[in-house]
């Protein structure tokens, strides 16, 4: 990978060159051992070109994605992100808090290509996200929102889901201009505790295009 006009050999040691804000660019396709982890205060472009990251075998066991953005997250090129583990990873993002942004590439994961969780915000505003499994802990979708989060799908972004495009629980979720969810469902709305207990915070919807 690229960071400032230098070449990395692995992606790890890309993003960790990176001490505040920076561009990683892809220059050959990558693998990943482990999760990296875009920490608060930190804003970071991936540019994928035409080039893919995909776990290797010895991927960490036990840890279930490959990017975990706290801070600041742009996801852009029309390369491919893939979580397709065995057994792990099974989420390409998880966006803890942060701003993630994704403009354009294909993200594809046996659960969900985006988990956006603690009250993080998620602007898909181009690529393809799917995913291809089911699984028995509801975050078999192209995109989860999980409490307090919001979630925005537009521009010409492609949400494929094997059961569901969105599951919300407890998060915003918006869908507008020529943005595409399909799936056995589109858009699934909960409350944060699937039920409607005293205190659980719903889900809500809007949709303009």
């Amino acid at each position: 990978a690229l960071v400032d006009g230098l070449y990395y050999d692995s992606l790890a040691d890309a993003f960790a060159a990176i001490e505040t804000e920076g561009t990683v660019e892809l220059v050959a396709d990558a693998t990943l051992g482990d999760r990296i982890i875009i920490e608060s205060g930190e804003t970071v472009i991936l540019d994928l070109n035409s080039y893919s990251i995909t776990p290797s075998e010895s991927f960490r066991f036990g840890l279930y994605m490959l990017f975990t953005n706290r801070g600041s997250l742009t996801i852009r090129g029309q390369g491919s992100i893939e979580a397709l583990g065995e057994l792990y990873p099974n989420y390409c993002i998880e966006n803890e808090g942060g701003q993630l942004n994704i403009e354009s590439g294909t993200l594809t994961a046996n659960w969900s290509a985006v988990r956006n969780m603690k009250s993080g915000t998620a602007t898909i505003s181009g690529g393809t996200l799917s995913n291809t499994e089911t699984a028995s802990n509801n975050q078999d979708c192209a995109v989860y929102a999980g409490t307090g989060t919001t979630t925005i799908v537009s521009g010409n972004a492609v949400l494929t889901g094997v059961n569901a495009a969105v599951r919300a629980y407890g998060g915003n979720v918006t869908v507008q201009d020529n943005a595409s969810l399909t799936g056995q469902f589109g858009v699934l709305l909960f409350n944060n505790s699937s039920d409607n207990s005293e205190g659980a915070v719903s889900s809500s919807f809007n949709m303009t295009g």
